[in-house]
């Protein structure tokens, strides 16, 4: 699932640079097109990397491997999971001292929880029966109660699983609506929940959240609508108490999938009091990431679009994270894509014959650029940066970009290719460009021959965890080996 960092308000005195010999790795050995490990994070507890790849290819089993690791990258537990074979693992996540994991199917009805206690490895299992077709896309947990998010033949649907006494509870989440896209169910504390989704009324695109206390499962509710011109694509919801909520995402104009620009809603309860947009074309420095003479021919083009009272159309989409309060002010990270297409060929049967036959496929999400943007107490914008993240590609849509506070200092880190790169903001302003450092290397004469795009993740302190994959050439033998292909974790410390 996609996670939010509080600002984090570091008590030691720390160098403003990645410590290579503060970091470790560890190497697991993998094949180049088999499904690679998941890493989890366990705050200062540890790490624990989930592994569902068969020892034997002709048989494999319904088996996860899990392995806890303490903060010195030492193992210290092991065990081995047998889930049912027609389900598969939907949802995970790091909660309060223990990893929870959902395994369903949409055409079964059951859904098991592995509840594995972070610090023994001790499994607890729940097994539940509900409805199939059931589709779970988030879910969060309350006091041994997992709230679970998804779709049920095409509806949105929140279930509270009771762990205690086995029982399944839906809420009411019955509205009347088109084109219905569950996004995420936030906590509020240890009594609210809030389910956000995005959908179509009147051909009008919108966002619905509904918070709910767990407890009397009463709710309220308000309506994200648009400008007339435009459609809401995306909605990020972030609760600053039990009042008061900010919705940050993209807009754009009608019937297109591609953003426009921002927007920033407002509520207290479920009255609107502030709602902004802010077109990127309007945004000092949205086209930073550029070549000065790409740079330049764009923004001509924006200003005659202009001046004919016409807005510069964009075809970018934005990856929104959750807003992060930072010097009395919000900041949002939106990672910019756009999704590819490749044409193959194949050989298919006919009357008379085989003949071959072209078709479009999905080549996965091309990653451009990312953009940093600070909005004050009134809605408006007060500075933005963008930054270039290498053309990268991905068939996953996954929040690449992690932002942290030390004291006044904002820093964005992420993960390409093997390399962590950092950007500085101090004020509003850069204080450092984008810096780069190399992955420690497990022997001396590693060369990394080839490199995924590579996830990193805060840890605890000022520790983050970084992996991926690998195919790693030593001329000298080292390890006994002259290649080898690899899911690395490393450890770095700022």
């Amino acid at each position: 699932m996609n996670r939010v960092f509080a600002t984090i308000a570091f008590l030691l005195s720390l160098v403003p640079a990645f410590s290579q010999s503060d970091s470790s790795r560890i190497e697991i050995s993998v094949r180049p097109n088999e499904q690679k490990p998941l890493v989890v994070p366990m705050d200062s507890l540890g790490f624990a990397v989930l592994d569902s790849r068969s020892d034997n290819l002709l048989d494999p089993a319904n088996i996860l491997k899990v392995v806890g690791y303490d903060t010195d990258m030492k193992e210290q537990w092991r065990q081995s999971i047998s889930y049912n074979k027609r389900l598969s693992l939907t949802q995970y996540e790091y909660h309060e001292s223990n990893l929870y994991l959902i395994y369903n199917n949409q055409s079964r009805e059951e859904v098991e929880f592995y509840i594995i206690q972070s610090t023994s490895g001790e499994v607890a299992k729940y097994i539940f029966s509900y409805l199939d077709n059931l589709v779970i896309d988030d879910f969060s947990v309350i006091n041994k109660k997992v709230y679970i998010l998804g779709t049920l033949k095409r509806l949105p649907v929140l279930l509270e699983f009771d762990l205690s006494t086995k029982k399944v509870a839906p809420f009411s989440m019955a509205i009347s609506a088109k084109n219905v896209k569950v996004l995420e169910v936030l906590r509020n504390g240890n009594t609210q929940i809030t389910a956000t989704i995005s959908m179509e009324v009147n051909k009008e695109k919108q966002i619905l959240a509904k918070t709910f206390d767990v407890n009397t499962k009463q709710s309220t509710e308000f309506v994200v609508k648009p400008a007339k011109e435009y459609g809401l694509l995306t909605g990020k919801l972030t609760a600053l108490n039990a009042m008061d909520k900010l919705v940050v995402g993209t807009y754009g104009y009608r019937n297109r999938a591609t953003s426009q620009g921002m927007y920033v809603a407002a509520y207290v309860g479920n009255r609107e009091v502030i709602k902004k947009y802010h077109r990127f074309t309007d945004m000092s420095n949205f086209f930073d990431f550029l070549s000065d003479k790409e740079q330049t021919r764009l923004n001509e083009k924006a200003k005659k679009k202009s001046a004919k009272g016409k807005d510069l159309k964009l075809k970018y989409r934005l990856l929104v994270h959750e807003v992060l309060v930072y010097d009395d002010q919000y900041v949002m990270v939106g990672e910019a894509y756009y999704p590819t297409y490749r044409t193959e060929s194949y050989r298919r049967r006919g009357a008379r014959g085989y003949f071959y036959d072209t078709r479009t496929v999905f080549d996965g999400y091309k990653f451009t650029h990312a953009v940093v943007a600070a909005i004050d107490k009134r809605g408006d914008l007060t500075w933005n940066h963008s930054f270039k993240i290498n053309d990268t590609k991905s068939f996953q849509l996954k929040e690449r970009v992690r932002m942290l506070v030390d004291q006044d200092v904002l820093t964005l880190i992420y993960n390409i290719e093997g390399e962590i790169y950092q950007l500085q903001i101090k004020n509003g302003e850069l204080i450092e460009k984008s810096s780069s450092v190399k992955l420690g290397k497990k022997y001396d004469n590693d060369q990394v021959r080839n490199s995924d795009l590579g996830q990193t993740e805060y840890w605890y302190d000022n520790h983050f965890l970084t992996w991926g994959y690998q195919r790693i050439k030593n001329n000298r033998g080292e390890g006994n080996m002259n290649k080898r292909n690899v899911f690395y974790i490393n450890r770095l410390s700022y």
